[in-house]
């Protein structure tokens, strides 16, 4: 997903700034800030249902399945054994995965936090203009 562009808001890192000098410029700026808000929003609900599906692949690469006696059992054991094959980059790619989705999450936490104090701060300075 893009980002939309702001006249108002810059976010570099984690950190946010907004520049206002003016009533109107504070109004579409607390917008402009809404508006990040809402799309910083639907990146960690991405981010969250990566991370669910990747521990999910984790733990589903670390479950021991039962071992039964038997032809079909041993014929089961020999089709998973061919699948844990094919499929073992993905399961070892969702465990590196797990750290930086994380790391991810905390970063758009901050940036979404600094969002409510910079709206804050923009809502205090119209307050103080009007």
């Amino acid at each position: 997903m893009q980002l939309s562009e702001t006249r108002f808001v810059k976010i570099e890192g984690t950190t946010v700034t907004a520049s206002v000098n003016t009533a109107a410029e504070a109004k579409h700026a607390a917008k402009e800030v809404r508006q990040k808000k809402r799309e910083f929003a639907h990146i960690k609900r991405g981010l969250l249902r990566q991370k669910k599906a990747a521990a999910h692949r984790v733990s589903q690469a670390q479950r021991k399945r039962d071992r039964k006696e038997g032809f079909l059992s041993r014929v089961r054991s020999a089709f998973a054994t061919v699948a844990s094959f094919t499929g073992a980059y993905g399961r070892g790619s969702a465990i590196m995965d797990l750290p930086r989705i994380e790391r991810e999450c905390a970063a758009t936490d901050e940036i979404l936090h600094n969002l409510d104090a910079v709206l804050i701060q923009i809502e205090g300075k119209l307050l103080h203009h009007s």
